[in-house]
């Protein structure tokens, strides 16, 4: 079980982060440019991606993909 606390990225309370739906927001789009033209393939299977917790929550050894430029459809 993880508590609803347990990754606070922005911070939290009064002292938030102003820029926090900024920053949502702009990664967001990232996202949805980068998906747009490319094929997107996870290396390996989901289940050997190893989780390390700290101050941050990230992958033990990175996220590696395979990314494949979609031919252009106008």
């Amino acid at each position: 079980i993880i508590s609803d606390f347990a990754f606070l990225p922005f911070g939290g309370g009064p002292r938030k982060c102003v820029g926090d739906q900024f920053a949502l927001m702009e990664s967001t789009v990232a996202l949805t440019m980068l998906l747009q033209n490319f094929d997107v393939k996870l290396k390996g299977t989901p289940e050997s991606v190893e989780l390390v917790t700290g101050a941050t929550i990230h992958t033990k050894n990175g996220l590696w993909c395979n990314l494949r430029k979609r031919s252009s459809v106008h």
